[in-house]
């Protein structure tokens, strides 16, 4: 199975954005925490990991 594709979407990109104000477009905002920004674990050491999810 391969890996799905990340893809940006734009405000174009989304129905009827070319409409809406910014004024009335809803936002949030998401902070996530971790233990530290490595992505595969090194030397027999734990992986970092998401320990925090934030939205707002």
């Amino acid at each position: 199975m391969a890996a799905p594709v990340a893809e940006q979407l734009s405000f174009p990109d989304v129905d009827g954005a070319g409409q809406t104000s910014l004024r009335e477009t809803t936002f949030v905002v998401v902070d996530l925490e971790t233990t530290g920004g490595r992505m595969t674990a090194a030397d027999g050491a734990v992986a970092d990991a998401i320990t925090e999810v934030g939205a707002v």
